[in-house]
C-alpha cells in the first residue's frame, strides 16, 4: 500500500489494545486505536456508585502476575488489600449455615487438595509455556470439571462447596469448565490453594483500573476514535483496511485485533478466517454468561459476610465489599442467564435468605454475556480448547495480529491483556521491519515525521 492513513490500526481500547498502540506509536509507528465503545476499557470499566469506585469488570491484581505488576510500578501506582469478611455462608437450598473464616479456610483447602490430587507439577512444569509437556496436557484438557468432580470422593456437604466454586469458575454449568484451564491457574499459583485466591480476589488497584488505563494511553499519544465499531478488516496483502459500520475507511500497512475472541463473528474478515480461528469464535471461548450485580443494602448490623450457593443457582456468590455513609457495599455474580439481575425485589430476596433484615437501595449490573462487544467474560476455556486452540490462534495472519487476553501465555485478565499488547507490538515491529529491508533495528520503520497526534 503505497501511502496508507497509517502505519499500523489498533482494534479495540482495551489493556491489550491500549498496550499495543501505546508500545507502537513510542516505537515511532504511525498508530490509530479504535473502539467500539464510547469509552476505553473493554472487559474493565469503572463507574462512580455513590461517590465510590465500581469495577463493572476485571478487578483484582496481583504481584505474581508479571505485566500487571511492571505497570503499576511504572506509573506508581499503589494495589490496596480487600477487607476480610467475618462469616463465611454455605448456603442449601432453604437453609444456610455459617462458619468462622478460618474454619471455612481450613476445609476449601483440603477440598481443592483432594480435587488436584491426581495432577503434580510434572503436567505443567512451566505454567507461562502451558504446552511444554503437550502430550500430558491434552490427556487433562479431554476432562471437563464436571468430569473430574465426579471423580473425587467427597461428603455431600462438601460437594455443594465445590460445585458452587467450580460453578462460578466456569461462569455456569461445570461441565462447560476445561479442567486444564484450571489447572493452569493453579499451576500458575506455584500450585498452592491459598496463592490462587489471594490472585483471584484479594487485591485490587487504588484508583481502578480506568487510572492506570488512562495514564497508559497518555503515554500512547496515538489518534484514537471512540464509538466506531468495525464492520470489516481486508488484508489485500499489500496492507489492511479497516471499514467501520459507519463507513468510515482507514488504510494500514498492519493490523491488531484486540477484541475478544467471541466478538470475531460480528467482523467481516478478508480473506475469511480460516479454521480454526473462525471454529473457536463460533463455539465460544470465555463463561457466556456472567453478570456482575453491585449492590447498595441497608440493614441492621456490621457483620462482613462471604456468601456461597450450590451451582445452578441464580447468584453464585456475594461478598460485603465497602461502607458506603451507614449502608453496606456488596458485590455479586451471577452465571444464570435466567434469572433477571435488573430486578431490584428479585436480588433483594435471594440477600434477604442470608441477611434477612436487608433492603436494597441501589445497585448497578453489568451482564457482559450480553455486551455486544464482548459476549462473555471469565477466560476459562472448554475441554480440548487449549491444547487445540491455544498455539493457533495466537499466530499472526498475514497482515493481521491477533492479541486477546484469554490467549496470554501466562495468566489471563488483565495481566495477559498486557501480555498480549507487548507481545503483538513486537510482532508488528518485527514484521514491518523485514517489509522494510531493516532487519535490525525496527523502530521509526515506515513513520512519517510531524504525525505523532495527542488523543482526541
Amino acid at each position: 500500500m503505497p501511502n496508507p492513513d497509517y502505519n499500523v490500526v489498533v482494534i479495540g481500547a482495551g489493556f491489550t489494545g491500549i498496550t499495543a498502540a501505546r508500545e507502537l506509536q513510542r516505537s515511532g509507528l504511525d498508530t490509530l486505536l479504535i473502539e467500539a465503545r464510547d469509552r476505553i476499557g473493554g472487559r474493565t470499566h469503572t463507574i462512580d456508585f455513590h461517590g465510590h469506585p465500581l469495577e463493572m469488570g476485571g478487578m483484582n491484581v496481583h504481584w505474581i502476575e508479571p505485566y500487571i505488576w511492571s505497570e503499576l510500578n511504572r506509573y506508581g501506582i499503589p494495589i490496596r488489600e480487600n477487607d476480610p469478611f467475618d462469616t463465611f455462608i454455605l448456603v442449601d437450598g432453604e437453609t444456610h449455615r455459617r462458619y468462622a473464616p478460618a474454619e471455612a479456610g481450613r476445609r476449601f483447602r483440603t477440598i481443592f487438595e483432594r480435587f488436584f490430587e491426581p495432577f503434580d507439577r510434572s503436567i505443567m512444569p512451566r505454567p507461562h509455556d502451558p504446552l511444554f509437556r503437550r502430550e500430558m496436557v491434552a490427556e487433562v484438557d479431554r476432562l471437563s470439571l464436571r468430569d473430574r468432580f465426579d471423580a473425587v470422593e467427597l461428603s455431600p456437604e462438601d460437594r455443594k462447596w465445590l460445585g458452587g466454586w467450580l460453578s462460578f469458575h466456569a461462569g455456569g454449568p461445570i461441565e462447560h469448565g476445561a479442567m486444564a484451564s484450571l489447572l493452569r491457574t493453579y499451576a500458575l499459583a506455584n500450585w498452592n490453594y491459598e496463592t490462587m485466591l489471594d490472585i483471584m480476589g484479594r487485591y485490587r488497584i487504588v484508583g481502578g483500573s480506568a487510572r492506570l488505563l488512562s495514564l497508559m494511553l497518555d503515554d500512547a499519544a496515538c489518534d484514537i476514535r471512540l464509538s466506531l465499531p468495525v464492520a470489516a478488516i481486508a488484508d489485500d496483502h499489500a496492507g489492511v483496511t479497516v471499514t467501520a459500520r459507519d463507513g468510515k475507511r482507514f488504510t494500514a500497512s498492519a493490523a491488531v485485533v484486540a477484541v475478544p475472541v467471541n466478538t470475531w463473528p460480528q467482523i467481516a474478515f478478508s480473506p475469511a478466517l480460516a479454521a480454526p480461528r473462525a471454529e473457536a469464535a463460533q463455539a465460544g471461548f470465555m463463561a457466556p454468561n456472567v453478570t456482575k450485580i453491585w449492590v447498595l443494602v441497608r440493614h441492621g448490623g456490621n457483620e462482613r459476610v462471604m456468601v456461597q450457593w450450590p451451582e445452578g443457582s441464580p447468584i453464585s456468590v456475594l461478598r460485603s465489599d465497602a461502607q458506603i455513609g451507614g449502608d453496606l457495599l456488596m458485590v455479586a455474580l451471577s452465571t444464570d442467564p435466567e434469572f433477571d439481575v435488573q430486578d431490584r425485589g428479585g436480588v433483594e430476596r435471594i440477600i434477604r435468605s442470608v441477611l434477612p433484615s436487608a433492603e436494597v437501595i441501589d445497585m448497578a449490573t453489568t451482564a457482559w454475556g450480553n455486551e455486544e462487544f464482548t459476549r462473555g467474560a471469565i477466560p476459562c476455556m472448554r475441554p480440548g480448547q487449549l491444547s487445540r486452540y491455544y498455539e493457533r490462534l495466537r499466530e499472526p495472519d498475514g497482515r493481521l495480529f491477533f492479541a486477546v487476553s484469554d490467549l496470554g501465555s501466562g495468566f489471563t485478565g488483565i495481566d495477559g491483556a498486557i501480555e498480549q499488547g507487548h507481545t503483538a507490538a513486537r510482532h508488528v515491529r518485527a514484521f514491518l521491519s523485514q517489509k522494510s529491508g531493516l532487519n535490525s533495528n525496527p523502530i521509526g520503520v515506515g513513520c512519517r515525521s510531524g504525525r505523532v497526534r495527542q488523543p482526541l
